[in-house]
């Protein structure tokens, strides 16, 4: 997640947010990873991938989880954790294999 924040940019002309703080990811030209693929525009980071406001964001993310998880454990709902500090694609892989194991067919 880290790495997708740093990463991310987005475009104030093609995503037109009434309080100018556009979310959405853009997509770079090939040429120039500053460019927007779409309007040429310059590419902006997020406004709240700042450091401080990712920060922030993820102290509320990990309160939140732990009341999650503890709400699911008093109600005897088992709890699967995946450890996804390794690449993205890896923990897809780990994901897909979850999903696979957990699919069954009635």
């Amino acid at each position: 997640m880290k790495q997708r924040s740093r990463n991310r940019k987005v475009c104030h002309r093609c995503e037109r947010d009434p309080i100018s703080d556009p979310r959405l990811p853009a997509i770079p030209s090939e040429g120039d990873p500053w460019q927007c693929a779409h309007c040429r525009g310059l590419l902006h980071p997020r406004r709240g991938d700042s450091p401080r406001l990712f920060k922030a964001r993820m102290q509320r993310y990990h309160q939140a989880a732990a009341g999650i998880r503890a709400g699911f454990a008093d109600s005897g709902i088992a709890v699967t954790h995946l450890d996804t500090t390794n690449t993205i694609d890896g923990a897809a892989n780990l994901l897909a294999l979850l999903l696979i194991s957990r699919s069954v067919s009635r």
